[in-house]
């Protein structure tokens, strides 16, 4: 029984100081690969919601230079932006983004408010006020009224109201002077980075599961 004890306790200690082997260079390879892989994906989502609120200005200067011309009011010029940034609205009142021309969907849209903060632009809220709404929050409304944060990506820790999900967001604002609007456009964390990093979380565990088993062969 002795040597049985002796014996098993070696395994053991083999089986940890190989998982341990195996564990340390994998688990360094995934903390680089992981930073490198989540930097490059906020780069790349940064630069995709800076070119939707340049084309979406692009299309409010068009509108505007038709309101001053007088081809429309200036009234239907901003509910033609509404309705080819965000789409018609439905029995509820709420945009239908997925008629939207410029890609916008409830993971990810483009917005406006005035500096007072009400909202101008909206698939869900429009006519709300973003300070008074989110004064339980803190300064975040002020905030995303600013232009303290014009032309910069603002980021901030958001919590779901329904689902006290907590993730980190990121917004970014540019502002159209002649309609006096505060043009945002914003994407929670885990749009970004979600499906790519858990397949890159996958793919080391599914390597570490491998090798612990090629070394016991």
């Amino acid at each position: 029984m002795e040597t049985k004890k002796t014996g098993m306790s070696i395994l053991n200690k083999t089986f940890i100081a190989i998982s341990i082997a195996v564990s340390i260079p994998l688990l360094i390879s995934f903390y680089m690969s992981y930073n490198k892989m989540k930097g490059e994906l906020s780069q790349s989502a940064q630069i995709q919601i800076k070119s939707s609120i340049t084309y979406s200005k692009g299309l409010l200067y068009e509108l505007d230079h038709m309101a001053k011309e007088g081809v429309i009011s200036l009234e239907e010029a901003q509910e033609r932006a509404r309705l080819t940034i965000l789409g018609p609205k439905n029995a509820e009142g709420l945009r239908d983004m997925t008629q939207s021309k410029v890609g916008s969907n409830p993971r990810g849209y483009i917005y406006a408010l005035t500096k007072d903060g009400d909202r101008v632009m909206h698939p869900y809220k429009e006519g709300v006020n973003i300070i008074q709404e989110y004064a339980s929050l803190g300064n975040l409304g002020a905030a995303l009224a600013s232009e303290k944060y014009f032309g910069k990506v603002y980021e901030y820790e958001w919590t779901n109201p329904k689902t006290k999900e907590s993730f980190m967001a990121y917004d970014y604002a540019e502002y159209f002077e002649p309609w006096g609007w505060i043009v945002r456009s914003g994407v929670p964390s885990f749009v970004i980075y979600g499906d790519k990093l858990n397949s890159l979380k996958m793919f080391y565990i599914i390597n570490y599961i491998n090798l612990n088993y090629f070394y016991q062969l």
